[in-house]
């Protein structure tokens, strides 16, 4: 009985911190007696603050790249793990594009292939480093303008089907946007890496 009580006091103490937090935060903001009545009868309230605290969970669990991409992620799509890399350290101005074909490849490679050139090439940008590379895009050299689009290899995803995905950024009516495609694509030679001033071959 004892600790049936001890529980019960317990969860009424809870209640009173979670209002007491709800009063300052409210009072902090400039909110009075209509906005505490407002909170008290809306029905909708408990559920927009589960939704917040699940939502917040999901936050805590995604890597630093992930959080700034998170917006660009499709909706039930996930990032698989391990395939993410941290975002990079480069001016956009200075990005150069770089084929990643080479002689003998017959004009196309399929994804394991340009991932690994990636890698070697030190152009394997990922999500992150393609949701800035849209925003700066005006920095981004005239070398690009030929450039239908750029790999993001750095980053796989998988979709609510099953299937895995690599980000890249496709030039659709004069301005770079996020897409994706699955890893069984074909990349042929109207794309090209880009790549640091520094790493070009």
């Amino acid at each position: 009985m004892a600790r049936k009580k001890s529980e019960f006091l317990s969860a009424i103490g809870i209640v009173f911190q979670i209002w007491g937090k709800i009063v300052d935060a409210v009072l902090k903001l400039g909110g009075g007696d209509d906005d505490f009545r407002r909170i008290l009868t809306d029905p909708d309230l408990p559920d927009r603050i589960a939704q917040v605290i699940v939502d917040n969970k999901a936050a805590d669990a995604l890597s630093p790249s992930q959080r700034l991409a998170a917006d660009l992620i499709p909706a039930n799509w996930t990032v698989v793990k391990g395939e993410d890399v941290e975002p990079s350290q480069f001016k956009t101005a200075d990005l150069r594009p770089v084929s990643y074909l080479k002689n003998g490849d017959g004009g196309w490679i399929n994804t394991d292939k340009m991932r690994k050139r990636a890698v070697e090439l030190q152009g394997n940008l990922g999500l992150s480093d393609g949701k800035r590379i849209v925003h700066e895009q005006d920095e981004l050299s005239a070398e690009f303008n030929g450039v239908s689009y750029i790999p993001l290899p750095g980053t796989v995803l998988r979709s609510p089907d099953g299937r895995l995905c690599v980000p890249y950024l496709y030039r659709d009516g004069g301005r770079l946007v996020v897409f994706f495609d699955w890893v069984g694509c074909d990349w042929r030679d109207r794309g090209r890496f880009a790549c640091s001033e520094s790493s070009r071959p």
